[in-house]
């Protein structure tokens, strides 16, 4: 049964995901994940290079030549220049899925390990039933011929 073998091997690999991006998130000590904090420090530093303009409280311009960014889930470089001149912290503008407690739970979940084949509880009627190759033989090698679209019409 080389289908068993292979769901094995693909639980055994998100296991071993699953365990070394849990203790990635726990050896974080930042409010973000470390991917996504790196990311926001890529981002602060850009975001010296920007001049900001206050119109409002609400509403400055951020001038950067003509180059623009797509502010996604965190803030990017124009959006910090902007807390910074704000004089405002980053974290409240950081979706909360990209948080360390958030990547702790997201991996606390185990993944566990199936017991011995011997153990399983396999109803008899799965056990019974024949699985047969499909129908049809093999497809020859190499580009399929196109087929006649006049005569197809007719």
């Amino acid at each position: 049964m080389p289908i068993v073998e292979l769901l094995e091997y693909m639980r055994t690999l998100l296991e071993r995901w699953t365990k070394e991006k849990l203790l990635k998130a726990k050896g974080t000590f930042t409010y973000l994940g470390f991917k996504f904090n790196k990311e926001l420090d890529d981002n602060r530093t850009l975001s010296h290079k920007l001049r900001v303009r206050a119109s409002t409280y609400y509403i400055h311009t951020v001038l950067d030549g003509v180059r623009h960014y797509i502010l996604d889930e965190l803030p990017c470089p124009h959006a910090l220049a902007t807390l910074r001149h704000s004089d405002e912290s980053f974290e409240q503008y950081c979706s909360p899925y990209y948080t360390r407690a958030n990547l702790l739970r997201t991996y606390e979940i185990p993944v566990n390990p199936l017991p011995d084949e011997s153990k399983w509880n396999v109803p008899q009627h799965i056990t019974e039933e024949v699985v047969k190759p499909l129908k049809g033989g093999k497809r020859q090698p190499g580009r399929p011929q196109k087929k006649d679209t006049k005569h197809m019409m007719k």
